[in-house]
């Protein structure tokens, strides 16, 4: 039986994020069907044929069954084949990505990916000679089965999960998956896959590019060093990236997702998230929900898409989006950009020359200082600070409808309230800047 290799491995993150980030549970490495899987390639490229028919007329499930893959129960299976010339960098990396995305891209090749009665899987990558090329040639062998599973927990040994509570630890690159039950797992220096499943669930990936799948209920995922990818899963879960440029994704329930180190990506997925980017230039997604979000320091760019948001920029010149609903937006330090998109939104300003712009909805705007770009947008909008003598600050009245100069605006556009002076464009839009009068303006406070 064969274990995976580096690149077959690879292959397996790139199926499993693509499982994974529309809800379907990520398949697992099968000893025997990678096996099958490598063979297949391996004669392809021998005969110098590219078919589904293998050696001696066999389909896909005749090679796994000769495997001694047992098909049982409720069962299935299905195979892709690809290849292609080699191309990228050296090391075959490239031609994996290339490989994936041209299967991806096939109704029939993705159909398999994504089907979501399959469990397991074989990948059987292998390099030579086809038509004359030097050639990348992929199996992919799922399967799903009552019977036993003999897994690939990878080469870096470590225990067998049980249904009972585990602590399985790696000691070089591999796989480990938790099973039912309340499990630690813990990665090694490389490059590592831990699948938490059922229970409450560690998971700790150590060094390396790893791939963290917390399952079903409430788990902690700890991404700790290197470039790693994490899903949460269902439940109420805490992922940390540690060091690096990691990828979060919360999924089901009311997560906390924080960034920590590197230039991190953060979905909160749907239910009431909190995401916190801390150091690096993030970009942090609320999804759905009401959730809470912090970029902390860096540039960063914050989408708060559905639900009730709380955003707050932080250090750095940041750019936030309230999406829909009644949103909070902060930018703290630096030059910001506010926008509050859909809903009636509140949007501050902080320190630094911020622009705010509140979109559709009655929005409140601050600028708190600096020199601040207020633009005017639909709905009845309020100025709560516009101040005429600060050095750079402005009205952007270039979105209003029917303003074309200064004198348009004092004589067919505004109006003194006793709250301040209401600019009202031909829509009927309005902002009004509070505890201001005619007098205190002049044309530099515009932009036309």
């Amino acid at each position: 039986m064969s274990q995976a290799s580096d690149l077959e491995r690879q292959m397996l993150e790139l199926i499993n994020a693509e499982r994974t980030s529309r809800g379907l549970n990520p398949v697992q490495l099968e000893l025997r069907l990678n096996e099958s899987a490598e063979d297949h390639s391996d004669w392809m490229l021998q005969q110098d044929v590219f078919s589904h028919t293998g050696a001696g007329g066999s389909s896909a499930g005749d090679r796994m069954e000769d495997a001694g893959f047992v098909f049982s129960g409720s069962w299935t299976w299905a195979e892709n084949i690809a290849w292609q010339s080699e191309r990228g960098a050296p090391g075959l990396a490239d031609d994996v990505i290339d490989l994936h995305n041209a299967l991806m891209n096939s109704p029939g090749h993705r159909a398999n990916i994504l089907n979501a009665n399959v469990e397991v899987i074989g990948i059987g990558i292998e390099q030579g000679n086809f038509n004359g090329w030097d050639a990348v040639m992929v199996t992919q062998n799922f399967a799903k089965t009552s019977a036993e599973l003999q897994l690939d927990t990878g080469s870096g040994g470590g225990s067998q999960p049980t249904s009972g509570n585990d602590n399985l630890t790696l000691t070089s690159a591999g796989s480990l998956e938790g099973l039912a039950g309340n499990d630690t797992l813990n990665g090694s220096a490389g490059n590592d896959n831990l699948l938490g499943q059922d229970g409450r669930d560690l998971l700790q990936g150590g060094h390396g590019a790893d791939s963290l799948y917390g399952g079903a209920h409430s788990d902690t995922l700890n991404g700790e060093g290197g470039d790693d990818k994490m899903w949460a899963g269902d439940g109420s879960d805490t992922l940390n990236g540690g060091n690096g440029h990691d990828t979060m994704y919360g999924n089901r329930g009311d997560d906390k997702l924080w960034g920590l180190d590197g230039n991190d990506t953060i979905d909160g997925g749907k239910g009431h998230d909190v995401l916190y980017g801390n150091l690096g230039l993030d970009t942090l997604w609320g999804g759905d929900g009401n959730d809470t979000m912090d970029g902390g320091r860096g540039n960063d760019l914050l989408f708060g898409n559905m639900g009730f948001d709380v955003m707050l920029g932080g250090d750095g010149s940041d750019t936030l989006n309230g999406g829909n609903g009644n949103d909070n937006l902060a930018g703290n330090f630096g030059d910001d950009r506010l926008n509050g998109d859909g809903g009636s939104d509140t949007l501050s300003g902080g320190t630094g020359h911020d622009t705010l712009d509140g979109g559709a909805g009655n929005d409140l705007l601050s600028g708190n200082g600096g020199g601040d770009l207020f633009i005017f947008s639909a709905g009845d909008d309020t100025v709560s600070d516009f101040d005429p003598n600060a050095s750079g600050e402005l009205i952007d009245l270039r979105p209003a409808d029917g303003i074309t100069s200064f004198s348009d605006l004092m004589t067919n556009h505004t109006s003194q309230t006793a709250n301040g002076l209401l600019i009202t464009d031909g829509n009927g839009d309005s902002m009004l800047l509070t505890g201001i009068t005619e007098q205190d303006l002049s044309s530099g406070d515009f932009l036309f």
